[in-house]
């Protein structure tokens, strides 16, 4: 089996599907030929009739496009699909699912107290770790935070910040633009696994 076809095939697993349905292997098809390999990921040639996300990870890039929208516990939920076979979920530009090879994250339930508390329930594998959660302190930044992975220009840009009371987690960001529109995001799902997502283009200041 090729690694692409591989790929595929991990992928479809991950979007919880015995077999991918004809519209999403038709879609994985044409997003095939958004992948390059031959330029760095910044410096990649993009289709303009896609959406893209760019990924960083442990130190790593990654560009990974938008396949369809699924119902979520949050509402309507973007997939979004690397070559590697990563699936990354989001809703109204928040991370709330992660499916890699060998380990998956994904948000089943959020509830907000407010404007500032936030708890989410998470199913973490492996480990069978279900029903995790972690109560969050969202406020706004007066600037970007420090450790911000953001490409591109910050200005109209604001920052939100949830710190995590009850997990051993540094704080996660977000970053919204003029329109309300959350178009970059950072967060660590486990001590060892941190990864960053925004739109790509950066100046497409389109929310996923």
């Amino acid at each position: 089996m090729s690694c692409r076809a591989l790929a595929t095939a991990v992928a479809c697993v991950s979007l919880g599907l015995t077999g991918c349905s004809p519209t999403l292997r038709a879609g994985w098809q044409t997003v095939e030929q958004a992948w390059s390999t031959a330029a760095p990921v910044r410096d990649s040639a993009l289709n303009p009739a896609l959406r893209y996300l760019l990924v960083q990870q442990q130190g790593r890039e990654a560009l990974l496009v938008w396949v369809g929208d699924e119902p979520g516990a949050l509402g309507r939920t973007s997939v979004w699909v690397g070559a590697d076979g990563v699936v990354l979920r989001t809703a109204q530009g928040r991370l709330v699912g992660v499916s890699e090879p060998t380990r998956n994250w994904r948000v089943i339930r959020q509830t907000s107290t407010g404007s500032s508390t936030v708890t989410e329930t998470v199913d973490v594998q492996p480990g069978h770790r279900m029903g995790l959660r972690q109560t969050g302190q969202r406020s706004l930044l007066s600037a970007p935070p420090t450790a911000h992975r953001w490409v591109g220009s910050l200005d109209g840009l604001r920052w939100q910040e949830d710190s995590w009371m009850d997990a051993l987690l540094p704080p996660s960001h977000v970053a919204l633009n003029a329109q309300d529109q959350v178009v970059y995001g950072q967060r660590c799902l486990a001590a060892d696994w941190c990864l960053s997502w925004q739109v790509w283009p950066a100046e497409r200041q389109v929310s996923p």
